[in-house]
C-alpha cells in the first residue's frame, strides 16, 4: 500500500507559486475600474456596440480646422488650456478632436456620468505616451496612474484603443495628457448592460492551485 502526502512545507510554496503567476497575468484594474485596450473585448465586457460619436458629420475640408464644443448628447470635449479644435481625416486619417496646445489636456466630460468608455487615441508621432486620469462625481480622482502609448500606423501618425469599465462609481470625466499633438475619435460610452461574466485569469489560477494542493494533500491507495 503506496500513500502520497503533500506536507505543509511543500503545500506552501507551491500555492505561493500560483499566486505569484495569476498576478501576473491579471488584466488591469484598479478602486472598481477595469481598463482594455481592445476594442471587441470592450464591447463584449460593457455589452455597448457601435460608435456614439465619430465627428464625421462636422464636413471638414483637407487640412481644415474647426471649434467644437458640446459633441453628443451628454458629452462635452474641453482643453486643459486653448481651444479644442475637430481636425479633417487628412491629420490622422479620419476625424477627431483634441486640444490645440502642446502640453493640454483634451478632457471628455459627461453630464450624468457612465459606467463605460471606449475611445481610439491618435497622435501626430510615430508613438506617444498619454497620461490619463479618470474622475467621479463631484471631481473625486477615481484613478490618476493609468497610461497608454500609441503604436505606428501610418507614415506620421500613430493609434490606440483606451477602454475603462467601472462597477462602482459613476465615471464624469477623463483627462488625456500628452506632450505631443493628438487627437480623440470614435467614442463609445453608456451604462454597462448585458456583462458577460467571464473569470479573470487570476480567479483562474487560483481556483487551480487550491484544487491541486487538496488533491495532492489526500493520501492515495
Amino acid at each position: 500500500m503506496n500513500k502520497i502526502y503533500l506536507t505543509l512545507g511543500k503545500t506552501i510554496p507551491l500555492l505561493s507559486t500560483f499566486f505569484a503567476v495569476s498576478m501576473l497575468i491579471s488584466p488591469v484594474a484598479n478602486a472598481g475600474l477595469v481598463f482594455f485596450n481592445d476594442r471587441a473585448a470592450f464591447e463584449l465586457a460593457s455589452g455597448l456596440s457601435g460608435i456614439t460619436e465619430d465627428f464625421e458629420s462636422a464636413n471638414l475640408g483637407d487640412w481644415e480646422i474647426a471649434d467644437i464644443g458640446e459633441i453628443a448628447s451628454g458629452l462635452n470635449v474641453s482643453a486643459s488650456y486653448g481651444d479644442v479644435v475637430a481636425l479633417s481625416s487628412d491629420y490622422y486619417g479620419s476625424q477627431t478632436v483634441g486640444a490645440t496646445e502642446f502640453n493640454a489636456s483634451t478632457i471628455l466630460s459627461f453630464d450624468a456620468g457612465v459606467q463605460a468608455i471606449g475611445l481610439d487615441l491618435f497622435s501626430f508621432e510615430i508613438s506617444d505616451i498619454f497620461d490619463i486620469s479618470i474622475f467621479g462625481v463631484g471631481d473625486s480622482e477615481l484613478d490618476s496612474t493609468v497610461s497608454t502609448s500609441t503604436t505606428y500606423l501610418d507614415y506620421f501618425w500613430s493609434s490606440s484603443f483606451f477602454g475603462v469599465i467601472s462597477d462602482d462609481a459613476l465615471i464624469t470625466k477623463i483627462d488625456f495628457s500628452s506632450p505631443l499633438e493628438h487627437g480623440i475619435d470614435n467614442i463609445t460610452y453608456g451604462n454597462v448592460v448585458g456583462v458577460v461574466d467571464v473569470p479573470e485569469p487570476s480567479s483562474v489560477f487560483l481556483l487551480l492551485s487550491a484544487m491541486i494542493a487538496f488533491g495532492m494533500s489526500r493520501k492515495k491507495v
